[in-house]
């Protein structure tokens, strides 16, 4: 609960395994910049596999077409939800 709040307040979170944070750090750097730093690859190869990582770049860029596509046609949240995050 601590991560999602955090996450939910734009934060990194303080205590994460060192895979939760090899993940959080690659797609927080992938959305940010548009790309990840070599040490973050590195960082990712090192402890998923490269097909892993590849699959992870899958997920990210799924995400974005969602929400691209969600936000754009203006679509609503379900009723009883809570308001989508800024």
């Amino acid at each position: 609960d601590a991560i999602i709040d955090a996450i939910r307040q734009h934060q990194r979170p303080v205590r994460m395994a060192e895979d939760e944070a090899a993940i959080y750090d690659f797609c927080n750097e992938a959305y940010a910049l548009h790309y990840v730093t070599d040490a973050t690859y590195a960082r990712a190869i090192a402890q998923f596999g490269e097909a892993a990582v590849v699959e992870l770049v899958g997920v990210i860029g799924y995400y974005c077409l969602v929400s691209l596509t969600l936000n754009i046609f203006r679509m609503p949240v379900p009723p009883g939800e809570p308001p989508a995050l800024k």
